[in-house]
């Protein structure tokens, strides 16, 4: 080595050939990056509709177990006020069978409500 630089030519094919690599790679990783972003947008829009699910099912159990807290201060007052044992028994009676055909339509409406959660879940999300 002389310490002269030494110049060399890259041929004009080479160069193409670097050129179209260069522009395929970016190419390739542009549609990475776009694809993660939809990817990351759909998790996100999942995510919105559990969130929006979950609060239904939330406030569904608030608004029962306050039905259900009426129902049972109700059922006390009724109780405190029997004139009788007969009216006791009459009171207890109608409270079960109210309670029942109460806890039959939650447990619908929850079985409703976790179906549709569930399926919300599942969905895969749009593009």
């Amino acid at each position: 080595m002389s310490g002269k630089d030494t110049q060399f030519e890259i041929p004009e094919q080479i160069r193409d050939f670097a050129d179209k690599s260069i522009d395929h790679a970016r190419k390739a990783f542009d549609d990475y990056v776009r694809q993660s972003r939809q990817a990351i947008a759909g998790f996100e829009e999942q995510a919105e509709k559990m969130k929006s699910d979950s609060k239904d099912v939330q406030e569904r159990i608030l608004d029962q177990a306050e039905e259900n807290v009426a129902a049972a201060m109700d059922y006390a007052r009724q109780m405190v006020n029997a004139g009788s044992s007969a009216d006791l028994v009459e009171i207890q009676r109608s409270f079960l069978e109210q309670q029942m055909k109460a806890l039959t339509e939650q447990s619908k409406d929850m079985a409703e409500a976790a179906q549709a959660a569930m399926a919300a879940m599942t969905k895969p999300p749009e593009k």
